[in-house]
């Protein structure tokens, strides 16, 4: 099976975030970015089968993660691990972050509707 990348995205720090179809969210820092060879690093808590649908970062440098029929995961900065925000529990398409206050605009819809169900939800105070 060959695997696609479906989203791409660098923090704060450049380090990059790739998102794929079928095999999870890899990481790839940025002294790997400077060697002949990168090698990626598979995200432990991101390994999935099922794609990641989006990736975006908040100016607190923490990293979201929109999954196909999961929801919405964070790495909070520097913590190096992903972990759930339960509010979310199906498909999330597009994450949105915005500049002025930081709140995260996230467009969900459960896999067996169209993308009908878009709403706020403040994750960072």
């Amino acid at each position: 099976m060959n695997t696609q990348v479906r989203s791409i995205t660098a923090d704060n720090n450049n380090n990059v975030y790739i998102g794929t179809d079928n095999k999870g969210a890899f990481f790839l820092s940025t002294i790997e970015l400077t060697k002949e060879k990168p090698r990626a690093k598979q995200i432990n808590e991101l390994k999935t089968n099922t794609g990641i649908n989006a990736i975006a970062v908040d100016s607190n440098n923490n990293i979201y993660f929109g999954i196909h029929r999961i929801g919405l995961y964070i790495i909070e900065n520097n913590t190096k691990i992903a972990r759930k925000i339960n509010e979310i529990n199906s498909s999330v398409f597009i994450i949105k972050i915005s500049n002025q206050n930081n709140k995260v605009y996230v467009s969900e819809a459960d896999y067996k509707s169209t993308m009908d169900v878009e709403y706020l939800i403040n994750i960072i105070n």
